[in-house]
């Protein structure tokens, strides 16, 4: 009963602040139906298709991940995030998003929202957090990046809340960076972010001729392994993107 009266109050702000000034009628970023290819060292092991809807200022990203190839062959896996958006002032501010996963007799899910003008609830913690600023969540960030590289081409940093803590991540901005496609080489611009702590790495190339959308999302462990977004697919239109190599440079 007390978590019902939460997403109501959640929801009742919600309504709240689309109702008060300085929410613009432009849209962020556009509509869009991305296909990626997900790796796994190199590995094909499936396929996440997201897709982002706005309505007036509420944008919802939403992704859909199932595992493919032989991968599926010995698991089942299906993940459903949903990330809501509210552009105010020229900035796309977290509202809330959900996480739930099905691994094979296995149920994982979770929410964080936004609880009143100052904080926000995590539902696999079951505690609040200070609404800090720049919050995103590890979907919607995405979103909000295409829109601020859209303003500036520049270093950028987001507080992330996820399943267990909020962090704060930098990701430098390290130029432009041609990628092979089926057609002509296709211009992006390459960012990343490094965790000095444990040598983990986050590397996100954006292609500025597609409202910078992701084209490749690289993320590597700090035991070395590697996870892979390559996109296939964008708004209808087949596109090849190279894997590349992405070897550490000084």
């Amino acid at each position: 009963m007390r978590h019902k009266q939460g997403w109501l109050n959640s929801m009742r702000l919600f309504i709240l602040l689309l109702l008060l000034p300085g929410f613009s009628m432009a849209a962020a970023v556009k509509d869009f139906v991305a296909i990626y290819d997900l790796y796994y060292n190199g590995i094909y092991v499936g396929k996440s298709t997201r897709t982002l809807k706005t309505e007036n200022h509420i944008l919802t990203f939403h992704s859909l991940a199932k595992s493919a190839g032989l991968a599926a062959i010995f698991v089942d896996v299906t993940i459903n995030e949903t990330s809501k958006l509210i552009y105010k002032n020229d900035r796309l501010q977290f509202f809330s998003y959900h996480y739930d996963e099905v691994n094979n007799d296995k149920h994982d899910e979770f929410s964080i929202v936004r609880k009143g003008k100052k904080q926000i609830y995590n539902s696999f913690r079951q505690k609040t957090f200070p609404l800090v600023s720049n919050l995103q969540d590890q979907l919607g960030f995405s979103v909000t990046l295409m829109h601020d590289l859209r303003k500036k081409e520049a270093d950028i940093t987001y507080s992330l809340a996820d399943k267990e803590q909020i962090k704060n991540y930098t990701l430098k901005l390290l130029g432009h960076e041609k990628i092979d496609t089926d057609a002509a080489p296709l211009d992006t611009v390459k960012l990343e972010f490094k965790d000095k702590g444990n040598n983990a790495r986050f590397v996100v190339w954006c292609a500025p001729s597609m409202d910078y959308v992701p084209v490749r999302i690289l993320s590597v462990t700090p035991h070395g392994n590697e996870n892979m977004l390559k996109l296939n697919n964008y708004n209808g239109r087949k596109i090849y993107i190279d894997y590349g190599g992405d070897e550490e440079q000084d």
